[in-house]
Formats: structure tokens, C-alpha cells, sequence
């Protein structure tokens, strides 16, 4: 009896040692998740990159600042209904504006670039139906262009929301982040 007892015993600290070890793993990766999604790119990292990409678009910077702010708090891991990433780009805009794979929607440089690609159709959108306003471009961005349009480009009507950066953007204040 005494080696079957030794043999269920080391068999018994196997599995604990495994069964220990993968508890362990899920704590890491759990805690590790937690902090990461928190993580924020620093303020001046995220202007170098919105100060490129704007330039591209001939978008005034410190609006686009403002839109990755409202979108993310600069968090390269933030996610919402139908969009992830600095600026909350959806599977179905990304396509359309890059060629990159959606699974760099959690890349923030690309994020931002292809964020910010998206500002300038929206732009070049609202500048086609002679509609062109910083305000109405943030409601682009946020609610759709379709629901613009079929509202009429009324940013007293699309201009609705309980973000504090939207509202001041709504407004038209272009530079609403220090």
C-alpha cells in the first residue's frame, strides 16, 4: 500500500503544481490587461503623431487632438460599441480607408493615421455638399455622415451628446484639450 500512496501523492503534487501554475498565468495576464488597457500614450507622443497626420488632410491639429482625446483619453487599447483604439475606428471604416489589417487597430500610430485618413473623407464629404464646419466634421466623425445628412446638417440636432470634449467641439471650439 505504501507505493501506491507515494505514487497517488506525487501524481496529486503534479497536478497542483500545474493546476498552481496556470492560476498563476491567469493572474499575470489578468492583472496584465488590466494595466495595459489603462495605459495611456503620452500627451506629447499622440501631438507629434496628430500633427503629422492632420497636415496630410489640411485638418487644423490641435482639432484632431481634441477627437483622439474624446475618443480614448489617449488609451491605445480602449474599445466601444464598433470601434477600438486611440480614435475608436471601426472593422468596416478601417477597410475602407487603409490596407493595413484590423488587427493593427491596436497600434495607436496607425490608429491615429487611419483615424485621422477617415477625418479627411469626412471633410472632403462635407466640402462636396458645400455643408463644411468643424462642428459638423466632429458630428461626421462621431455620429456618421449619414445621420448628418439626414438631419440636415443641423449641428443643433446632430450636435447632441454628454461628452465634455464633443461639446466643446460641437461648438466650435477647435483646441478644447491643453
Amino acid at each position: 500500500m505504501a507505493p501506491a500512496s507515494k505514487d497517488r501523492s506525487k501524481w496529486l503534487w503534479i497536478v497542483y503544481s500545474i493546476v498552481g501554475f496556470v492560476l498563476l498565468l491567469l493572474l499575470l495576464v489578468g492583472i496584465q490587461r488590466i494595466f495595459y488597457s489603462n495605459y495611456r500614450i503620452p500627451d506629447s507622443l499622440v501631438w507629434k503623431k496628430v500633427q503629422q497626420e492632420a497636415a496630410i488632410y489640411d485638418l487644423e491639429a490641435s482639432f484632431v487632438y481634441a477627437i483622439v482625446f474624446a475618443e480614448s483619453f489617449f488609451r491605445p487599447r480602449a474599445t466601444n460599441t464598433g470601434g477600438n483604439g486611440m480614435m475608436q475606428v471601426s472593422e468596416a471604416t478601417w477597410g475602407d480607408m487603409s490596407n493595413y489589417p484590423y488587427d493593427l487597430v491596436w497600434d495607436w500610430k496607425v490608429n491615429i493615421e487611419v483615424g485621422t485618413a477617415y477625418l479627411g473623407w469626412c471633410k472632403n464629404y462635407l466640402e462636396n455638399k458645400k455643408e463644411f464646419s468643424y462642428p459638423l466634421l466632429a458630428a461626421c466623425y462621431n455620429k456618421g455622415p449619414d445621420y448628418v445628412r439626414k438631419n440636415k446638417f443641423d449641428i443643433e440636432v446632430v450636435g447632441k451628446t454628454t461628452n465634455d470634449t464633443y461639446k466643446e467641439l460641437f461648438k466650435g471650439n477647435l483646441s478644447p484639450i491643453e
